[in-house]
């Protein structure tokens, strides 16, 4: 069977290794359906509340909840060893935080083995994770849609390391990013920046679109990092890491050719809208806001 996207649709036992990888329910967890799946397979997640944490790392994984606030993700009380480290390894499972879905093909020690292409991510709630709800690291061309990522540290964030080749050509819309207040330092969430108040990150990503979120009341709860010159915190930021070394001899890239479109960003710290202005193409247009860093990014077509 397929659905409507022409690709297969898990159905079944969780875990079954051919192109239908599972139906999942909270007894029946879908980190093994998705271990199982072929590339292209479209996992169905029923209701409920789940304590998993997440890798996507094979291409054209679709990955669909039963909407948000009926299909729940939650920190496991043992989490799994997988995108937890994005610095520095070994990994410590004590002292760095827990990410909830990641979209990256990565070893255990973060290190990219290739580039996952044509992700779909789509009816989940992700809240209350020590890191980011749904980090898409180094993987290109897939869709974040119709999620709740709250209660975190950040709640999505696209990171380009300089290890692959980069993040690019993602389309989020229709989110609702809220209250991610939580304290991470540097270290703590894997990455070399302290994470607190930040709902949507754009680090050295490229061709990423961000149109209909609702991106609201993001706020610090610690001192924020400041890179670039603009603090890492706020409701949607978008920053180069050409000059950020996120593995040893590695860079990232500059933030281009984004755009950031008929958002609803309100109520966030210490701004609605934060770019450093380093890069080229990045564009902000219809924008519902009341601060940003520049003045002049709300309510107006600004790009560079």
């Amino acid at each position: 069977m397929s659905n409507h996207d022409g690709r297969p649709t898990a159905r079944g036992t969780c875990g079954r290794a051919n192109e239908t990888a599972g139906r999942c329910s909270p007894d029946n967890p879908f980190r093994a359906a998705i271990d199982a799946a072929s590339p292209g397979t479209t996992i169905e997640v029923a209701p409920g509340t789940y304590q998993e944490n997440l890798l996507i790392a094979k291409d054209g994984i679709t990955l669909r909840g039963a909407g948000p606030g009926r299909t729940v993700l939650v920190p496991p009380a043992e989490p799994a060893p997988v995108c937890l480290l994005l610095f520095f390894p070994p990994a410590d499972l004590e002292n760095n935080g827990v990410n909830g879905i990641c979209i990256a093909n990565v070893d255990q020690k973060g290190n990219i083995l290739s580039t996952v292409h044509d992700v779909r991510v789509t009816g989940f709630t992700v809240q209350g994770f020590p890191g980011v709800g749904i980090l898409v690291q180094d993987s290109s061309t897939g869709r974040v849609t119709g999620n709740t990522l709250r209660d975190s540290c950040s709640g999505l964030v696209f990171l380009n390391t300089g290890t692959g080749t980069g993040v690019k050509d993602w389309v989020a819309t229709d989110n609702s990013v809220t209250h991610n207040n939580n304290f991470c330092p540097a270290g703590a969430t894997g990455l070399p920046f302290t994470l607190t108040g930040l709902g949507v990150l754009i680090a050295g990503g490229k061709h990423i679109v961000l149109r209909d979120n609702t991106v609201r009341a993001n706020q610090l709860s610690g001192p924020p990092i400041t890179l670039n010159g603009v603090a890492l915190s706020g409701g949607i930021v978008v920053v180069s890491t050409a000059n950020v070394s996120v593995f040893p001899g590695f860079q990232g890239s500059d933030a281009a050719g984004n755009t950031t479109m008929d958002n609803t960003v309100t109520g966030n710290q210490p701004f609605d809208l934060v770019y450093d202005r380093l890069s080229k193409g990045n564009r902000f247009l219809h924008n519902e806001c009341s601060t940003s860093n520049p003045p002049g990014l709300c309510h107006s077509d600004t790009g560079d």
